[in-house]
């Protein structure tokens, strides 16, 4: 065991210092617990971290989760660089669409699951940080090799090589840690407990009382996690595959997910029996489907609205309601300036959908809270 603790290391991947991960820690019990009314009844609880919490757990997203796990397909707004409007799009060509929310999708996520997930996950990014570190050694060895002899084309190899590895090595999370740097000079080491001390530090920062919390910048990304390392959206997928035997082959399913919205579609109705295995599946998670916003529509009967953008004959547009809503934001904005980035973030969120010719309803308050914005006349 490495004399060096769990708080040192963490502290180092996020590039923080180690009083920050103390305070941190010390405020994990600290949440301000809101509860918000919905529109169509029941309640919303959202979880609210301490500033000093949420800081950590900002970097802990982007230190350590956004590089231990990729972009994966089928799953948007949670990976930098997808959106809904993505979600929308994987859609458009469709005839059928059934989608489905889950109740209570955050806090029914397993975190013992989800630890373990975790301790897994950075187990195995230790162990491939070694193994890059004992080629970097043996390519040294080489490169010193070829300098006794005098050796120039094994000098110039082997020096490219040394440069190359040295790159691999500095992307990895534990790179320019601490633990990066005795893993260099000890080849002999037992990690997994170094493994388990920061997959606990890790889900006592991003956990409360034994639930993932809404609210906070990880729990969207953990419940990622959930979806793909824990093997639902897997079968979900290969519940509805794209590609299917001929006989089947008329239905051309597309599956994808935005946070815990849930869509598949295809070209024919989603058969019934599919359905109902796709309930047990998710229920056999620990998930249970919220009725109220299960919906399975056919394109005929008026464009299904996902995510508040409607989906029809190859086409994505905002809902009417959605353009009333941001219009009257915008409206807002000319005198509020607050609202500006929240409406520039919505408003480059349309590129894909409209390039830069914005509805009409939207073109006009915008280019008069961009016309405010230069000339700075902000009075009513």
């Amino acid at each position: 065991m490495l004399n060096i603790s769990g708080e040192i290391i963490l502290s180092q991947i996020l590039k923080l210092k180690k009083k920050e991960i103390r305070s941190a820690l010390s405020l994990t019990k600290e949440y301000k617990v809101v509860r918000i009314p919905k529109k169509n009844g029941g309640v919303r609880t959202v979880y609210v971290p301490p500033d000093p919490l949420k800081k950590v757990q900002k970097r802990i997203l982007k230190c350590l989760f956004q590089k231990l796990w990729g972009t994966h397909w089928g799953l948007y707004g949670i990976t930098k660089g997808t959106s809904y409007v993505d979600h929308a799009q994987d859609h458009k060509e469709a005839k059928w669409v059934f989608q489905f929310d889950l109740k209570d999708a955050f806090p029914s996520v397993n975190v013992l699951c989800l630890k373990e997930i975790l301790r897994k996950r950075l187990l195995k990014e230790i162990e491939s940080f070694k193994y890059f570190i004992g080629l970097y050694r043996h390519i040294l060895r080489d490169l010193e090799e070829s300098k006794e002899k005098s050796d120039e084309r094994g000098i110039g190899y082997y020096s490219k090589e040394i440069e190359r590895y040295k790159k691999k090595i500095s992307v990895s999370v534990f790179g320019r840690s601490i633990l990066g740097q005795l893993m260099i000079k000890e080849k002999k080491s037992n990690y997994e407990e170094i493994g388990q001390e920061l997959t606990d530090l890790i889900i006592k920062l991003t956990t409360f009382r034994g639930i993932l919390p809404q609210g906070t910048p990880t729990a969207p990304f953990l419940f990622y996690i959930r979806l793909v390392e824990g093997g639902l959206f897997a079968k979900i997928k290969s519940l509805f595959p794209i590609i299917i035997p001929e006989s089947q082959d008329r239905y051309r399913f597309r599956v994808s997910v935005y946070i815990d919205n849930f869509v598949i579609s295809a070209q024919k109705p989603i058969p019934s029996k599919n359905q109902k295995e796709l309930f047990k599946i998710v229920g056999d998670f620990g998930f249970e489907i919220n009725p109220r916003k299960t919906q399975h529509q056919g394109v005929r009967f008026g464009a299904p609205l996902i995510t508040g953008l409607r989906v029809a004959n190859g086409k994505v547009v905002l809902s009417k309601r959605k353009i009333r809503q941001w219009r009257g934001l915008i409206h807002r904005a000319i005198f509020e300036p607050d609202l500006r980035p929240k409406v520039k973030g919505f408003i480059d969120s349309l590129k894909p959908i409209y390039g830069d010719k914005l509805p009409s309803q939207l073109e006009k308050p915008y280019q008069k809270l961009l016309q405010t914005v230069e000339t700075g006349n902000e009075k009513r």
